[in-house]
């Protein structure tokens, strides 16, 4: 069995990197106040422009900086991010059972590696998709990345762990594989709903998608423990 994961708000919050961003925009800016006025915006639900909206704030800092510099300053920072412990504990124990590990992931190819390096996620899956590597074309749903997984990591059987119905599902759907949407606090899009035309299962922890995956691997006759 091949078992499929996002990263964006399925194996860590994107509001976790949101904040070690902001964090380290603050800090490379030399005035945390910024961090503030940043992160209360986002926790407002504000979107997008929060650069923007610093340097209309902020106008000295306008004359020194641009948005596209702030945006880098952004993208490129070392992010501090860890995966929770039950995220861990079920990696681990899906690796022990044999089953292939793989990531599909979409947005800016800079932040995507530094997430990937700062969260030891090459040492665990067995293959990462970073479809900024293609271009953006080629972000979710495209079918790319589906159809790579099948090439480079065969299996009897594949499941796809995701949390935005609007583009995480859809391809997987299409191919025939197991489709689970998890629903946690704080993600971005805890609340968009699923297709109705497609079969995906909605899991509100890990561990309901531990037991999920439980019965998976017991109508294969194998066992995750």
């Amino acid at each position: 069995m091949t078992v499929v994961f996002d990263l964006d708000d399925t194996l860590v919050l994107e509001r976790d990197y949101v904040k070690s961003g902001f964090a380290a925009v603050a800090n490379e800016l030399g005035d945390e106040r910024y961090f503030d006025v940043l992160w209360q915006a986002f926790l407002a639900g504000r979107r997008g422009d929060s650069f923007n909206q610093l340097l209309e704030l902020e106008p000295d800092l306008k004359s020194r900086l641009s948005v596209a510099e702030l945006v880098a300053f952004y993208r490129t920072h070392k992010p501090n991010l860890s995966l929770s412990k039950d995220r861990l504990e079920l990696i681990r124990d899906l690796k022990k059972a044999g089953a292939k590990l793989a990531i599909i992931s979409d947005g800016p190819l800079t932040a995507q590696q530094a997430k990937v390096e700062a969260l030891g996620l090459a040492r665990l899956f067995d293959l990462i998709l970073l479809t900024d590597k293609w271009g953006k074309e080629f972000w979710k749903p495209h079918p790319r990345a589906y159809r790579e997984v099948e090439k480079l990591a065969p299996a009897e059987r594949y499941c796809f762990i995701g949390d935005n119905p609007h583009k995480d599902f859809s391809s997987a759907y299409a191919r025939g594989w197991d489709c689970f949407c998890l629903r946690l606090e704080h993600q971005l899009h805890r609340q968009v709903p699923i297709n109705s035309q497609e079969e995906v299962k909605e899991l509100f922890s890990v561990r309901e998608l531990r037991q999920a995956l439980e019965v998976i691997f017991t109508s294969l006759n194998q066992r995750l423990s």
